[in-house]
C-alpha cells in the first residue's frame, strides 16, 4: 500500500467518526438499560470470588 492510499484511507476512517454531540444523540435515543438483576458491584465481587477459587 502506498502511502498516500494509506494517508486517504487513515482520512476515511477519521472523517466517518461521529462527533461527540453525535454519538452522544444516539446514545439518548436508546432505551434505558432493565434494572433487573446483579448490580456491577456484586458482579465483580462474585468475579473475584471465582477467581480466588480457581
Amino acid at each position: 500500500m502506498s502511502l498516500r492510499s494509506y494517508v486517504v484511507e487513515v482520512l476515511h476512517r477519521h472523517a466517518a467518526i461521529p462527533t461527540l454531540e453525535e454519538w452522544l444523540d444516539e446514545v439518548r435515543a436508546d432505551p434505558p438499560l432493565p434494572s433487573e438483576g446483579p448490580d456491577s458491584v456484586t458482579l465483580v465481587e462474585e468475579g473475584r470470588r471465582d477467581i480466588d477459587v480457581a
